[in-house]
Parts: structure tokens; C-alpha cells; sequence
């Protein structure tokens, strides 16, 4: 391969025109490729490329806006990398006519957005980043057209949602995306539609589980089960193919939400008893989709977990679950405090509580509800407190007062009605 620079003529003096010249070399093949790394180009109108050329590289470079001067003719282009400039902006005929291209690096740059026929038509494209940008959102259909495309990569950017219009859902290829380090609160509900995806990486979000009910709800339960046995025929009966049977080679498609902020479930009264198909396709999704919790604060309040804690039980027994599937093994609770690290799926349904809000609860403390019981817990373990309340909510209760300095244990008219009574760890001298 040969190049030729030469000043232009008349013009900006620090201008330098590219020009890439083929050849064979025997036993060697046709070499074709251009790297620019670690130069001060500032003008995508400095560089251009023509000829056969399988890869143009200007990385580490200064460049703030990219368009189709650079290779607008260069033929057989498949590898283009533009990472770590300062680009704020892309033309959108920057890669018109590149139909080869299989890898294209926009990462490590100052990109706000990107125009939406960005990369219209690039059938072989394989490989895509767009990582650690400052996107806010995507174009519709921006990767309508990848059909090949395996890899896409988007972490580190300020993405607040993901909606399914932003991602190629018809394609069959797909089997990574990463969308690390974004602000994303609500679990994107097209990772469900895509039949080859592998492995979603959503690490370190802002994603909860507070919205998950009415995400089930707006989940296609036909797109769903297309994505998870796409040969299963549901053309006549769809409530008997609602489990089909898993393949041989089946393996699990990784949801990865470590570090996020999934605390619970959050399941209302109405949506327990409802009788909708939402259950189903959390049972279908429990069954095909494993979703990694790692680092996340889980409360196990009995209003977060006893419904899922039921859910599963029942379908344990109807044989849907085995008993071994990943959440019965890693799923860990951090909430409250007498529960952290315990596995989410072995705690009886009568062990838990729920906050309740009742104006007789002492300020300094917390108030629970034991599930299926008429108990309320007074929480004031740690409190600081020097004399035990005054008052609280009528009822049972149970008392936590551990971790303090009461020094006298003063009568209370409520102690009547107090089944347990916890002090250690205080300062007591006089009962």
C-alpha cells in the first residue's frame, strides 16, 4: 500500500490530502487499511480516502464533526473507527453507500445525538459503538435495517429510556447489547422481543422493579413467545403453548442489573387479585430470561415478596419451576436487616412485614405489620433513645428496642399489650 501527501494548493497549508493506492504483494494478499492515530486533525475535510480501502482508523484525534468527505470514495470499506476525538456531530450521509461495513467505533466522543438514518441500509453491519457519548436518546428505528447486527454497544451515555422503536427487534442476530452506566429507570421491554439475544448488560442503572406490573401489562404476549420458541406453532390455541417445552441446547439469556436500584416489587392489592395475563408472562419471562440482582438494596417486606414468594411456590408445585432455576440460588435480600443475605426464596411468608403509617408510631422509630398477623413491630432498634416511648399504635406489640441507652425501664400503660419485648445491648440499671 502506498499514500501520497501533498499540500493543497492555495489553501489551508496544514490541509493534507489522502489518497490510498492497492496493490498485490505476493503470498501476502491485497493490504488495504488506514490508521490516523494520536495527530492533531481537527477537519474531517483534512482527510480523504479513495480507492479500495478495508478499514479507515483516525482515532485519538481532534476531530469535532465527521461527514462523507472522508470516505465518501473509498470502496469495499469495512472497518471504520473514529473513537476518542471530541465529535459532536455526524452528517447523515456520513456512511451512505458503504454497504460492506461490518465495524464501526464511534465511542469515547462528545456525541448529544445522532441524525436518524445514520446507519440506513448497512445490511452487513456487525459491530456498532456508541459508547461513553453524552446521547440523552435515540433516533426511531436508527438500527431498523442491521439484520446482522450481533453486537451493540452504548454504555457509559446518558440514555434515560430505551423504547422498542430504539431497538432492531426483527433481528435474529442480535445477541449483545450493552447499555451500562446509563440513567435508565425503566426495564426497556423490546430485550423480551429479540430471539438471539444472549446477554443485556444494564449494570450500574438507575433501573427499578416499581413500574414492573405495568410493564408486564405492555408486553406483547405473542411478540414474547416468538422470541423465546420462534418454531412453536400458536396459530390456533395460545394458552396451551404458553410453556413450550425448552430445547436441548437451551440456555439462559442474561438480564445483568448489578448495581442498580431494584429494591422490590411493589405490588399493589388490586394487582395481586387480578386476574390478567401479566402473572403469565412473568412466569414465561422467571423461565427464560435470567436476571443477575447482585448489589441491589431488595427489601424483603412481605408487600414486596410474599406475592412473588406465592407465584413461584404455586408453580413450583404445578411443575413450571424445578426448584433449581438461578432465583431460587442467587436472588438475596438486603432489607431488612435481620434478613440481609438471605436468599429471597427461603423465607416463610409469616417471617415477614410490611411498613404501616399510623401517627401513634414514636418518631424515632419504625412501624411494621406482620403479614396475616394483627401484630405491629415498633422498630427502634439503634434509635439513640434514652427512655423507652411513650406511646404507640394500639394492638399487639412487639417491641425492638435494642441497641440503645435506656437506663430504667419505665412502666408503660401499653405494655399490656406487648408480646415480646427486645433490650439488649442498653444501659440498664434499674427495672
Amino acid at each position: 500500500m502506498r499514500s501520497n501527501t501533498s499540500k493543497q494548493r492555495g489553501g489551508d497549508p496544514g490541509f493534507r490530502y489522502l489518497k490510498m493506492f492497492n496493490y498485490l504483494m505476493s503470498n501476502v494478499g491485497q493490504i488495504s487499511g488506514v490508521e490516523l492515530r494520536s495527530n492533531s486533525l481537527k477537519d474531517s475535510k483534512q482527510i480523504h480516502s479513495s480507492g479500495h480501502v478495508n478499514s479507515v482508523k483516525i482515532t485519538q484525534n481532534y476531530l469535532r464533526k465527521i461527514t462523507a468527505d472522508i470516505t465518501a470514495d473509498a470502496e469495499r470499506l469495512q472497518i471504520i473507527s473514529f473513537s476518542q476525538n471530541n465529535i459532536l456531530e455526524i452528517k447523515n450521509d456520513t456512511f451512505k453507500g458503504h454497504f460492506d461495513v461490518e465495524h464501526i467505533d464511534l465511542s469515547n466522543n462528545t456525541l448529544r445525538s445522532l441524525p436518524d438514518k445514520n446507519f440506513y441500509n448497512m445490511h452487513k453491519l456487525k459491530f456498532v459503538s456508541l459508547a461513553r457519548n453524552i446521547l440523552t436518546t435515540l433516533p426511531r428505528n436508527i438500527f431498523s435495517t442491521l439484520n446482522e447486527l450481533s453486537t451493540l454497544d452504548m454504555e457509559g451515555n446518558s440514555i434515560t429510556h430505551i423504547e422498542i422503536t430504539h431497538l432492531p427487534f426483527n433481528n435474529f442476530q442480535l445477541s449483545y447489547i450493552n447499555l451500562n452506566y446509563n440513567p435508565i429507570i425503566k426495564l426497556p421491554v423490546a430485550i423480551f422481543y429479540i430471539q438471539g439475544l444472549k446477554t443485556v448488560d444494564l449494570k450500574y442503572t438507575k433501573i427499578t422493579f416499581s413500574a414492573l406490573w405495568s410493564i408486564l401489562e405492555t408486553i406483547d404476549i405473542l411478540s414474547l413467545l416468538i422470541s423465546i420458541a420462534p418454531v412453536v406453532d400458536i396459530s390456533n390455541d395460545i394458552v396451551s403453548n404458553l410453556f413450550p417445552e425448552k430445547a436441548t441446547d437451551f440456555v439462559w439469556r442474561n438480564v445483568d442489573l448489578t448495581g442498580c436500584k431494584v429494591s422490590g416489587f411493589d405490588w399493589t392489592e388490586e394487582q395481586r387479585t387480578a386476574l390478567t395475563f401479566a402473572k403469565t408472562k412473568l412466569r414465561i419471562i422467571l423461565s427464560y430470561f435470567r436476571f443477575v440482582l447482585t448489589d441491589n438494596p431488595i427489601d424483603c417486606f412481605s408487600n414486596n415478596i410474599v406475592f412473588l414468594i406465592d407465584l413461584v411456590s404455586i408453580n413450583r408445585k404445578n411443575g413450571i419451576f424445578s426448584g433449581n432455576e438461578y432465583f431460587f440460588n442467587e436472588w438475596r435480600c438486603e432489607n431488612p436487616i435481620e434478613f440481609r443475605g438471605r436468599l429471597l426464596f427461603k423465607i416463610k411468608p409469616e417471617e415477614t412485614y410490611y411498613k404501616m403509617h399510623d401517627t401513634n408510631c414514636p418518631s424515632e422509630c419504625a412501624c411494621f405489620f406482620r403479614y396475616n398477623k394483627s401484630i405491629t413491630i415498633i422498630d427502634c432498634r439503634g434509635a439513640n433513645l434514652s427512655s423507652v416511648p411513650e406511646s404507640v399504635p394500639p394492638g399487639l406489640i412487639d417491641m425492638w428496642l435494642q441497641n440503645n441507652n435506656i437506663s430504667m425501664l419505665n412502666f408503660r400503660a401499653y405494655f399490656y399489650n406487648v408480646r415480646q419485648l427486645y433490650m439488649s445491648s442498653n444501659s440498664l440499671r434499674v427495672i
